[in-house]
């Protein structure tokens, strides 16, 4: 009876904990493009008064219903909670010193009385909301902390003394950097991918990964729109297969990917594999790869149950057969592309920048890693061509509720509807590879517009974005003149034609409001500029990194506690979780460098813009650290602008710079900003933790090179002794 209580207790209050941040989750999502809320600075004050005032009182009638209604043979048992929950009291009830710098003076914000007199001696509104964050930041955090504090650690953990790096098939990558190729290198590349929607997908036991609160209390797959593939292609230069598989899921997550990589060593064996990568698209529309989206609450309070009991088995956060279907899948498309591997030649083409016509920036100042790419390989006996595509937006566009849309329909959202116009007969039925980039805070802009034409389900924008970028990859290096004379199935204008003899045909329309919407709809092609494609030289560099992360969000804390995560955890003497990541560093050929990260990584890291620096982040400091840019381009001499694959190898929740992270919870508000993401973030010094390991891991790759010159990379060694590593 005891344990069952303990058990309820620490389930209602993780319940609480995982709906706010399921609500913020799903909240932001849906206003993607809202406008932002305002408050106003001058209510700060009485708000902040209000919400403690409602706090004691709310605790006073809390301690008189303990104390009037629960039984004694309760009370008993709450000695044996008060173990278990002394030190998240402790850790709630303490207060220490927070401190906050504006004008070269310090202000001490530790109690809400202290928040209010700072407040009132601050003159501009930034200034006021630093203090106000940094509060806010505090309490929350303290909150989200004891709840997670009250979930027991589980069977089954392993102690940090015990971790051991690399696991036993951990692909470490090339042997050597080499910075040209050799006299009879040539690229060899092979491509293969499979469908991963289920025979019985309809069966009522598949949950699609997003808007769990806006499905409640199912969220289980009703319709297949389109599909959801897994795309491998297998590339060597001569010195080594590297595999890139990309997922249209949520997430995959690092323990996940060690699966596929045990069954690729077991299956490829002899085969000179030297880098396995998978990557998830991120979309939010696919069937659950992380568990985190199925019928969650309930596995919570079993797994939370079986912990105090000591009986029973946890549940898993994902579902095991469906994982499994997924594994042997993905592992599948790895062995046809590795053994239908050709000869041929690589190029490469870039739209610097897409901009704020295709994408936007959630988190204030537009930063974004907004590069349109594509590896172009062409087989040397005229079959069959494949595109490898880079971009960095989220897939988020069909889940959304509308009154047609249930919110329920299965999709790969615009990287499917990309793939009808890379690979249709008009394209020569070209094998279509994408790989995500640099996501936080990134998605699409071109669902808000839709070319002034009226849609009543998501999906419609989905495709429209999506067909719009696939008309783009085709047309890199076409002229306009040429991408007219292609015909309709690249220029789309029958759709704009037909759209805009609609406008002049509706009667409910007065001349000025169709005037209006006819010059909203723009075609694509208007303003087109090509870009120039180049040969890639056959050099394929890749080095692979293990990183240990400090789990410091709370969030992530109780749901790790609850085995509801496809990480291993770590534990040390003081109960702090660790968990591993991946970093990876590639170079394909002389120009092309890329950034292989975990998780939904912020572009600022990448450009040391946006959040990095102190005048756009909330905290008023500098991120402190190097931009991976800087880091390349100090090696190599000249600026280098990173090409990013993210969700590279691990899901690790949002990486969000140091200096701007803030458990608000808060999401699109005028005065606060949007910090949600950090409320799925593995902790607020991942950042910090991933581009000092990652400014160690490019000295051992790039000494091959300085060896190879003859020479020493000096920059980057005065970089690593500035970052005392």
């Amino acid at each position: 009876m005891k344990k069952a209580l303990k058990s309820i207790l620490a389930v209602v209050l993780a319940l609480t904990m995982i709906m706010s941040c399921s609500f913020a989750s799903t909240a932001s999502a849906a206003s993607a493009n809202a406008a932002p809320t305002d408050v106003s600075v001058s209510e700060i004050p009485q708000i902040i008064a209000g919400l403690v005032k409602i706090g004691i009182e709310v605790a006073k009638k809390a301690y008189e219903y303990y104390d009037k209604y629960v039984p004694d043979s309760v009370k008993d048992f709450n000695s044996t909670v008060a173990k278990d929950a002394a030190g998240a009291v402790k850790n709630l009830a303490k207060i220490e010193p927070l401190k906050v710098l504006i004008g070269g003076k310090e202000y001490d914000v530790s109690t809400p009385w202290g928040l209010i007199m700072a407040l009132a001696k601050m003159e501009t509104d930034k200034e006021k909301t630093s203090i106000l964050m940094v509060y806010l930041d505090c309490v929350f955090t303290k909150i989200i902390r004891f709840i997670a504090d009250m979930v027991p650690l589980p069977r089954g953990l392993t102690k940090l003394e015990d971790y051991k790096s690399e696991s036993e098939n951990f692909y470490r990558g090339s042997k050597e950097f080499v910075s040209e190729a050799s006299k009879d290198a040539k690229w060899q590349l092979g491509y293969s991918q499979a469908s991963l929607v289920p025979d019985d997908v309809l069966n009522g036991n598949y949950y699609l990964a997003g808007y769990l609160l806006q499905n409640f209390p199912s969220n289980t797959v009703e319709t297949v729109l389109d599909d959801m593939k897994v795309r491998t292609v297998v590339v060597d230069d001569g010195r080594g297969k590297v595999v890139f598989s990309t997922i249209e899921c949520i997430g995959i997550a690092s323990e996940d990917i060690k699966q596929i990589r045990d069954r690729v060593a077991k299956e490829l064996k002899g085969e000179n594999i030297i880098s396995v990568n998978v990557f998830a698209t991120h979309c939010h529309s696919c069937i659950d790869t992380q568990g985190l989206w199925n019928p969650f609450f309930v596995k919570l309070a079993k797994n939370i149950g079986v912990t105090y009991s000591g009986k029973g088995e946890y549940a898993s956060g994902t579902d095991p057969k469906y994982m499994n279907f997924l594994f042997e899948k993905t592992t599948d498309t790895i062995v046809e592309a590795c053994r239908n591997m050709k000869p041929g030649e690589m190029y490469e083409a870039t739209l610097d920048h897409l901009g704020t016509d295709y994408i936007n920036d959630k988190r204030g100042v537009f930063d974004a890693v907004d590069n349109l790419t594509r590896l172009r390989f062409v087989p040397d006996d005229g079959s069959t061509e494949t595109y490898i595509v880079n971009m960095s937006a989220h897939p988020y566009i069909t889940g959304l509720k509308t009154d047609k849309s249930s919110g329920k329909e299965l999709s790969a959202d615009y990287t499917y509807y990309m793939e009808q116009i890379i690979s249709s007969k008009e394209n020569n039925n070209t094998n279509f590879m994408f790989v995500n980039g640099a996501l936080c805070g990134i998605y699409s802009a071109r669902g808000v517009t839709n070319d002034g034409v009226a849609t009543v389900r998501r999906s419609e924008e989905a495709t429209r974005y999506g067909n719009e970028l696939g008309r783009m990859v085709v047309a890199l290096t076409m002229t306009k003149d040429e991408i007219m004379r292609a015909g309709d199935w690249l220029t789309n204008d029958k759709f704009y034609a037909d759209a805009a003899e609609a406008i002049r045909n509706n009667e409910e329309l007065t001349d000025e409001e169709k005037q209006k919407k006819l010059s909203e709809i723009s075609v694509w092609y208007e303003n087109w500029e090509p870009v120039k494609e180049t040969r890639v030289d056959p050099i394929l560099n890749i080095r692979h990194k293990e990183v240990l992360v400090e789990i410091s969000n709370p969030v992530i804390e109780a749901v790790g506690k609850a085995k509801l995560v496809g990480n291993k955890i770590y534990y040390d003497k003081n109960e702090t979780l660790y968990t591993t990541t991946e970093i990876g560093y590639l170079e394909i050929g002389k120009n092309i460098k890329v950034a292989l990260l975990p998780g939904e990584v912020s572009p600022e890291l990448i450009d040391g813009k946006g959040a990095c620096l102190a005048e756009n982040a909330y905290s008023g400091k500098d991120f402190g650290y190097p931009s991976l840019n800087s880091m390349v381009s100090d090696y190599a001499g000249r600026d280098v602008e990173l090409y990013v694959f993210g969700e590279a190898n691990d899901a690790c929740g949002y990486v969000v710079p140091d200096n701007d992270y803030c458990m608000i919870f808060f999401d699109g508000s005028d005065l606060l900003g949007d910090h949600y993401q950090e409320t799925i973030s593995f902790g607020r010094t991942v950042a910090s933790t991933l581009v000092k390991a990652y400014a160690e891991h490019l000295r051992a790759a790039l000494d091959d090179l300085a060896r190879a010159a003859g020479g020493k990379a000096l920059v980057l060694e005065l970089l690593l002794q500035a970052l005392d590593l």
